[in-house]
């Protein structure tokens, strides 16, 4: 059945569950990330210490952390069974649109408004690589299941594909339009490896 879950004082902005299904985090214009379980009324855990809206969360695949990017232009990675910030990542001159973890578990890709993607090592909370290449805010993020490409949408309506694999340069390899004025709201890839995306009036395989 349906259930109502409240907690946050603000909007909440995104949402995401784990690969199990079995507990989801939010993030919201009150600054925190909260953790859920859907049998009960109220978060598991709040994850504070963001100065902005948390606008994007995303699990590591071992589900032991969770990331959140903000418009206080960071993203943070936090421990799940206690709440620890562990890392904190500066993301730019603008705020955080989008977070994603790489498969492997060992790099997180961050965009935002300042155009730029950028890939970090989570484990020397360093950043490898900063992507140019966009001309409006980067919306969103996908990794490929080899975690060597990075699929990135803007508001521009473009789809890069980059592979930023291991001694590479992050190197471009192509890139799509989804038609003019068309941002990209949404990408995904399939278990058979196929990227779909959503844009404002497209929707493209």
């Amino acid at each position: 059945g349906l259930c109502v879950l409240r907690g946050h004082n603000y909007p909440v902005w995104c949402v995401r569950g784990d690969r199990v299904g079995v507990k989801f985090v939010t993030g919201s214009l009150d600054r925190t990330v909260r953790l859920w379980m859907p049998e009960l009324s109220h978060p598991v855990r709040v994850y504070s210490g963001h100065e902005g809206s948390v606008d994007c969360v995303a699990w590591h695949p071992n589900c032991s952390y969770v990331l959140s990017g903000s418009s206080d232009r960071t993203v943070r990675m936090w421990s799940y069974q206690d709440g620890r910030c562990v890392r904190v990542f500066p993301a730019g001159k603008g705020g955080v649109g989008d977070v994603a973890c790489s498969p492997d578990g060992k790099l997180c890709a961050s965009v935002g408004e300042d155009r730029r993607v950028r890939v970090w090592d989570l484990a020397m909370g360093t950043v490898l690589k900063e992507l140019k290449g966009h001309t409006g805010e980067v919306s969103k993020v996908v990794w490929g299941q080899d975690s060597r490409l990075l699929v990135s949408g803007g508001s521009e309506g473009v789809v890069k594909v980059w592979d930023v694999g291991v001694g590479g340069e992050g190197e471009c390899m192509g890139s799509f339009s989804c038609g003019p004025g068309s941002g990209v709201l949404g990408m995904n890839f399939t278990d058979t490896n196929t990227l779909v995306v959503t844009a404002m009036d497209t929707l493209a395989i």
